[in-house]
């Protein structure tokens, strides 16, 4: 009847806390010296940043199952709270609080995280991603069933492309044009029955990097992912070619 994940702590001389809007813009804030609630909602961002005073950045954020971290269910109350102050930040979610007289579907349930932190790297050459025509369903698609110019990197055509571009390199491989991103087309997780299903492709992006950095290792060539650092300080030093990254 009540399910709660273990907290997420980050611990360290904090500077400041972002915290992922509805759009995908971090808004960001100094920490409290005393530990404060800086966010209380029924579901955890999407992510979070947190910048220490030494200049490095941490994220961590959900996996692409966005419809497991926010399951929609009558009756279910559920709740996330972030606190910080200068030297802690944490982030505790309950997912399911149901009342006792809800019968509930036996399932399996399962959720992915992701974590990354970043520290300076070295300037690449860069490159965008092959440009030729995917399919329609390559592409992102919004709730209202309208098409995005962005790939969703769960898409088993653009799956395809990326990892072919990676076998068949022969120089170092920097990618310039992949930032992950929401899409709600159900045939995208493997659920062709359903029209729509809310997920993002984050988990997807750091599944592929660490394949792509592994293929290119074995060539001595250097791997890497250029992502706009506003938004995602940590994640863009994690992709930039340093290989200290873990997914949970």
């Amino acid at each position: 009847r009540n399910l709660e994940l273990d907290p997420v702590e980050f611990r360290g001389a904090i500077r400041r806390i972002g915290i992922a809007g509805a759009d995908g813009t971090l808004q960001w804030q100094d920490a409290p010296q005393a530990e404060t609630a800086v966010y209380d909602d029924a579901f955890a961002p999407l992510w979070i940043a947190v910048e220490c005073a030494d200049g490095s950045f941490w994220e961590t954020g959900c996996g692409d199952d966005l419809w497991r971290h926010r399951p929609q269910m009558e009756g279910n109350v559920p709740a996330a709270t972030l606190t910080v102050s200068s030297e802690k930040v944490t982030l505790r979610r309950t997912l399911l609080a149901l009342p006792e007289e809800m019968e509930l579907e036996r399932r399996p349930w399962r959720w992915e995280y992701w974590i990354a932190w970043s520290r300076p790297a070295a300037a690449l050459p860069e490159k965008t991603a092959d440009a030729a025509a995917l399919p329609e369903t390559a592409y992102r698609m919004d709730a209202s069933g309208a098409r995005q110019d962005a790939w969703c990197l769960l898409a088993s055509p653009v799956r395809s492309r990326l990892r072919d571009l990676v076998r068949k390199a022969s120089d170092d491989v920097v990618l310039t044009d992949l930032n992950p991103g929401c899409c709600c087309d159900a045939s995208h997780t493997g659920r062709p029955n359903r029209k729509t299903l809310e997920h993002w492709d984050c988990g997807e992006l750091l599944s592929y990097y660490l394949w792509a950095s592994r293929r290119m290792r074995a060539k001595e060539k250097v791997f890497a992912i250029r992502i706009p650092a506003e938004k995602h300080p940590a994640l863009a030093g994690a992709l930039c070619g340093i290989r200290e990254m873990e997914i949970f």
